[in-house]
């Protein structure tokens, strides 16, 4: 009988490291509970985060965000965290774990930061209509 995984509505475990430039490890889904929690630190990995509906809080360095729909929270290598699903409106969001040496140029590229903590993507790029 295949092993139930608790907190999370799929995932997969990856641990794609055979390009030399980029590794993807694991993703999945959460439609989370209301206030369903996680806290922990993740070693030699990044963890990117998209809000599709919902919102929390993410704890991270001494400080809290409030996070929701379509905003991105990256959780930098090496760093505890903590997160929570809000109490009336819990998120859902969607997770990747990588790492690899290129991903600071890869997220840059992607208009994103390694050091960002939490961006907004509601507005329109350049182009789109």
């Amino acid at each position: 009988m295949p092993q139930e995984l608790r907190g999370c509505d799929f995932c997969k475990f990856v641990n794609y490291e055979d390009s030399d430039d980029f590794y993807l490890y694991e993703l999945g889904t959460n439609k989370c509970e209301p206030l369903y929690s996680y806290e922990h630190l993740v070693k030699n990995r990044i963890i990117l985060h998209f809000v599709v509906g919902g919102k929390g809080i993410l704890r991270l360095n001494g400080r809290q965000y409030d996070v929701g729909p379509h905003q991105i929270f990256l959780i930098p290598s090496d760093t505890r965290t903590f997160y929570q699903a809000d109490k009336d409106d819990p998120w859902e969001y969607i997770w990747f774990h990588i790492g690899g040496p290129k991903i600071p140029l890869i997220l840059r590229e992607a208009g994103l930061r390694t050091r960002l903590l939490c961006e907004d993507h509601r507005r329109s790029r350049k182009g789109d209509t």
